[in-house]
């Protein structure tokens, strides 16, 4: 067998402090409820076909220009407000990501979102340096307790014409 790259693997930890209790937030980090913050975000669900959360729930989204992003629900546990995503973007990625929602001080929630990256090509490299700001960029990370907030704030899905998608556009892919 043989390989195309050297894979990398990219290990990035977020902890966004949301003005709201986790009841409220935990909600927002499903494929639903990201909608509401991650501008550009548009889901299309494959299994089931009508919005879930549940283990099992497969959807998917156009987040790197041309390119679709497969995700899988691993884990999905209300009570212990933890959730567990796999996602695949072909020659680009494969990714896990662990979300947990914990009480904060006060009426707030501190979100944690681990996030393991592997690259699959050059490309893929570039993509995710660019994401998690390895590049020099504002990282995706960065941003996430403010759209959030926003979101919580306003009530109105987050303006759709700066997000984590036009982020992205700005690159030059190669295969």
């Amino acid at each position: 067998m043989q390989k195309n790259c050297e894979h990398k693997v990219y290990t990035v930890e977020v902890k966004a402090k949301l003005n709201a209790p986790p009841d409220i937030t935990y909600p927002l980090f499903t494929a639903q409820g990201e909608y509401y913050w991650i501008p550009g975000w548009d889901t299309t669900f494959i299994f089931p076909e009508q919005p879930d959360a549940e283990p099992g729930t497969c959807f998917a989204h156009v987040l790197v220009p041309g390119k679709q992003t497969y995700w899988y629900t691993v884990q999905y546990d209300p009570e212990l407000r933890q959730t567990i995503y796999v996602s695949v973007t072909p020659d680009i990625w494969i990714m896990r990501l662990d979300v947990t929602c914990e009480d904060g001080p006060g009426d707030t929630t501190i979100a944690t979102l681990k996030y393991e990256f592997t690259s699959l090509s050059k490309t893929g490299e570039t993509v995710i340096e660019r994401l998690t700001g390895q590049d020099g960029s504002e990282s995706f990370g960065s941003q996430i307790d403010g759209w959030i907030n926003e979101y919580l704030a306003t009530g109105k899905p987050v303006e759709r014409k700066r997000g984590l998608v036009q982020h992205l556009h700005g690159l030059k892919l190669r295969s």
